[in-house]
């Protein structure tokens, strides 16, 4: 379960693979996310970037998935783990929205980046 940094929504994600994005207060179910990321064997974590703007969730296939908040649609897919990526985390500050860190069942943490001053460690 992640809080969106304007504290308004919450990202569940769900052990049916869904992800659920809801209204803090009221609870409404505000959007889903579901076609792009295999889910349902192992808990997988998700997360909001720094500028509320996507989704992020990982993968039982071992991909990382960037979802648009509003469309619900799949904006990013990144490669890197061969097991299933079961944690997500995103830079805090909205200037670095585009720094997500994932973690994975194949022992691997990567630092995933648009900026090339950052190195992917593993």
């Amino acid at each position: 379960m992640a809080l969106t940094h304007d504290a308004q929504c919450l990202a569940i994600s769900c052990l049916d693979g869904t992800i659920r994005l809801m209204e803090a207060e009221t609870g409404e179910l505000l959007n889903t996310y579901s076609k792009h990321h295999v889910a349902g064997n192992y808990a997988l974590s998700c997360n909001f970037t720094a500028d509320d703007a996507h989704v992020v969730t990982g993968s039982e296939d071992g991909r990382v998935i960037l979802y648009d908040l509003v469309r619900g649609e799949m904006v990013q897919e990144l490669l890197g783990h061969l097991k299933p990526t079961c944690s997500v985390a995103s830079h805090p500050l909205r200037q670095q929205s585009s720094i997500v860190i994932s973690a994975s069942y194949d022992g691997n943490a990567v630092v995933w980046a648009n900026d090339s001053s950052y190195i992917q460690y593993t």
